[in-house]
């Protein structure tokens, strides 16, 4: 949450170094309201690139939060065949898959 306040505090829209992409590579199935609310109000300004989740379909929520909002790019991961990692989460709230295998 300090590295969002940060970002939001000094690197805004209007600054001379602003920062238009984040990357998440965390997350949680459990809902984190501090985390979440810190992203939904950086989204009206930044792109969030959010980690799907390594639960692939073995949970009854593969997706994790923050890659769960509605306002961030949610991104799984694939082999160098183009295949979804069994590891990855799946489905059709994945916006991209990336390479993510021997990488």
């Amino acid at each position: 949450c300090k590295a969002l306040d940060y970002i939001k505090s000094n690197h805004g829209v209007n600054s001379a170094l602003p920062v238009n992409v984040i990357s998440l590579s965390f997350g949680s199935h459990k809902y984190d309201r501090e985390i979440c609310d810190r992203v939904n109000a950086l989204a009206t300004d930044v792109i969030f690139v959010c980690a799907a989740s390594n639960y692939g379909s073995r949970t009854a929520q593969p997706i994790a939060y923050p890659a769960r909002l509605g306002n961030v790019l949610c991104i799984g991961s694939h082999s160098r065949h183009g295949k979804a990692s069994s590891f990855s989460a799946v489905g059709r709230d994945i916006d991209f898959l990336a390479p993510g295998e021997n990488v």
